[in-house]
């Protein structure tokens, strides 16, 4: 099975539901339907054809849905980047795709267009927001163009349906590709651990990348999508409260915000259902706290741009690790999701038992077709179907996975060896402790000390964190020195670069 009319279910069964909500725009299914059929028709216009790569780089907007539904009408692919990216970081990757076509929002217009000289492939800057001069106008573009369906393309399960950034904290991200069957793959597990239905009202209080994999099933269901621009705790909780949103799609720092936020009891969050939680998982205090708050509706999720989702904590394995006697299984991320299948190796790849410490490696049907363009790198990370995250884990004897960090970041301390990890869920215990990151920083040729970066929310001495370190770990793990930063520089998928705060730090 291909879904590729993604609106169209939706349109002719309930045409004036609402599809879309960002911002002050509503886009009803019919809506949506008749625009991305006429953005389908505007790019095949534009010579566009089955198996390009159509690049996009905005914000959250109510477009978004729409420019999704109309490269899966033609048998485009789409590549979506995080706004985080500089625009002088997108080239090689705009080149790989060997994008002709690239739609931006008005933010990243401006910056982008003067790189057009660059781009070796791009004939055109589609711009979401008037840019004369600059780039073609989205609306014009649209309203030129049928709102007729567009010729169906001849697809298969192999053909290329989404192009995917992977973190780059070591150098140049690598791009995934996703193929129609991968796709589906995605959305019937996000669908099916949600549950979705018709009637839901789904919220994304996140990028609009990380839940791309849902909007397949979730507009041919007839869900309504609210896709915000705003992420504050407050503009969240009153989306929710005033929409009676149902399903939430959301990161572990944005769960992290609402539960430090002092006006969260104000709010009336019985609408909700499901919570899906992607991203380094809450702490054991955190998740009380949750979950005495929400109660056991969340789903803690452990995904990458290669694999998604790999495992999930489900609020059955929540409920058994608060009142069955497993506390252990909060600092989990949960068991393989469906068609997954979980191993913990060794360095020379061979199967590890429980709780023994190694790289985590995993088969799926979700699992990605390979890196655009990249077979080297390709050949490296998949060997007979299964892929090698360089994540450090290990599994209990139930299924349940711990995850221990990235095999990269790990610290040599002496002749022992420092899990950055589980001092950032150490430190993360405080309560003024908005994000961190473990690093070790070289002493001579062969040693590192362990430093930590922290933001903070509030005064926090670095007293008050060390007394924390000093309480969960071994003295060799503690930290040798806390520094306060205010933001971190961080990858288009979202991941703090160690490397370049090592180099800041080297630099001071």
């Amino acid at each position: 099975m291909i879904i590729r009319d993604i609106t169209a279910g939706g349109a002719y069964r309930h045409p004036d539901r609402t599809a879309v909500v960002s911002g002050e725009t509503r886009y009803s299914y019919m809506q949506v339907h008749k625009r991305s059929n006429r953005l389908a028709n505007a790019l095949m216009r534009l010579g566009l054809k089955k198996g390009d790569i159509v690049c996009i780089y905005t914000d959250n907007c109510p477009q978004y849905p729409e420019i999704a539904a109309a490269c899966m009408k033609t048998g485009l692919a789409m590549a979506p980047f995080m706004v985080s990216v500089l625009p002088q970081e997108m080239v090689p990757m705009i080149n790989n795709c060997r994008s002709r076509v690239v739609i931006c929002g008005g933010r990243q217009i401006e910056s982008l267009s003067m790189l057009k000289g660059q781009l070796a492939h791009t004939e055109h800057l589609v711009s979401l927001d008037a840019a004369p001069g600059k780039a073609i106008d989205y609306e014009s573009l649209l309203n030129d163009s049928s709102p007729d369906e567009p010729p169906v393309p001849d697809l298969g399960y192999t053909d290329l349906c989404y192009v995917g950034s992977t973190s780059g904290t070591t150098g140049l991200p690598k791009q995934t590709m996703r193929t129609y069957e991968t796709t589906l793959a995605v959305g019937l597990e996000i669908s099916y651990v949600l549950d979705l239905n018709p009637r839901d009202i789904y919220f994304q209080p996140c990028t609009a990348i990380f839940g791309i994999g849902s909007w397949r099933l979730l507009f041919h269901l007839g869900c309504t999508c609210i896709l915000p621009n705003e992420f504050s705790p407050q503009s969240i909780l009153e989306t929710i409260q005033k929409e009676k949103v149902t399903k939430v799609f959301t990161t572990a720092g944005c769960i992290r915000q609402l539960l430090n936020f002092s006006g969260l009891g104000d709010y009336d969050l019985s609408s909700l259902l499901r919570v899906w939680v992607t991203g380094a998982p809450l702490t054991v205090t955190e998740w009380e706290r949750a979950i005495k708050i929400f109660g056991y509706r969340f789903v803690q999720v452990y995904s990458i741009q290669e694999q998604a989702p790999i495992s999930l904590l489900q609020p059955e394995d929540f409920k058994e690790a608060l009142e069955g006697g497993h506390p252990e299984r909060l600092r989990s991320v949960g068991r393989p999701a469906l068609d997954v299948k979980i191993r913990i190796v060794g360095a020379d790849r061979s199967p590890l038992g429980p709780d023994e410490l190694g790289e985590v490696a995993t088969s799926g049907g979700n699992l990605i077709a390979g890196y655009l363009n990249n077979p080297e790198a390709t050949a490296e990370a998949i060997q007979d179907g299964v892929f090698y995250t360089g994540d450090l884990g290990m599994l209990d004897n139930d299924g349940y996975l711990y995850l221990k960090g990235r095999k990269s970041d790990t610290v040599k301390v002496g002749v022992k060896l420092v899990l950055p990890l589980e001092v950032e869920v150490s430190i993360l215990r405080h309560k003024a402790v908005r994000e961190v990151a473990v690093a070790g920083v070289p002493v001579g040729s062969e040693d590192y000390k362990v430093v930590a970066f922290v933001i903070s929310d509030g005064h926090v001495s670095s007293e008050e964190i060390l007394v924390l370190c000093r309480e969960d770990l071994p003295s060799y793990a503690v930290p040798e020195e806390i520094i306060f930063l205010e933001s971190f520089p961080k990858t288009g998928s979202g991941k703090v670069m160690k490397r370049k705060l090592i180099d800041q730090y080297k630099s001071r």
